[in-house]
């Protein structure tokens, strides 16, 4: 009887990334919203130096006299504006380091997609090798050597190394599926 297996090619399921063209990771929208933050501060800083002004209507009665009706109008003037010159000057300090920090952000997260992009290629182009021709190779080695074994052209030990080399293929083949799926990972955690 034929002891020998047909092997059959097992190709995994590779990952996809998906290409959202512009980046906005989480990282960068937080950054975005404390550079936002921070000029609004600086607004609200600087409407402290300029004058209020408001409006005021009230309607009164006074023991049984008829009501009486007034409008009233305040205009106020901050006095002493050395004080609010410095928070001022503060919170523009504020807006450009949160501004720095926003742009250096950008910068780094563009140059980890960048690393993670090239990881990408790498793994992508082994696997194409692997799907294309190695494990196409593992099966005919795995096969070629039993029949070789079962006729007695090899020996055992031949047969072992044989096999071993075709399961070796095989487990390149899933380190390299594993490290293309985790830069998929990576890029998919950078971009969302």
């Amino acid at each position: 009887p034929d002891t020998t297996k047909k092997l059959k090619i097992e190709v995994l399921p590779k990952m996809n990334f998906q290409d959202t063209g512009a980046v906005k990771s989480p990282l960068i929208r937080l950054m975005e919203e404390r550079y936002l933050l921070t000029q609004k501060d600086l607004s609200i800083e600087k409407s402290r130096i300029t004058p209020k002004f408001s409006l005021g209507y009230f309607n009164q009665s006074l023991l049984g006299v008829k009501n009486f009706d007034g409008w009233q109008v305040k205009v106020a003037f901050p006095l002493w504006f050395v004080p609010q010159k410095g928070n001022i000057q503060a919170k523009k300090i504020e807006v450009e380091r949160a501004n720095n920090q926003f742009v250096y952000s950008k910068f780094q997260l563009n140059k980890e997609l960048e690393i993670w992009f090239q990881e990408f290629e790498k793994y992508s182009n082994k696997l194409n090798y692997f799907e294309n021709t190695a494990l196409k190779q593992s099966v005919l080695i795995a096969e070629k050597s039993g029949e070789l074994y079962q006729a007695g052209e090899i020996g055992y030990y031949e047969h072992i190394q044989n096999l071993s080399k075709s399961v070796e293929i095989r487990l390149n083949y899933w380190d390299t599926l594993k490290d293309y799926n985790n830069a998929i990972i990576q890029i998919n955690y950078l971009v969302e």
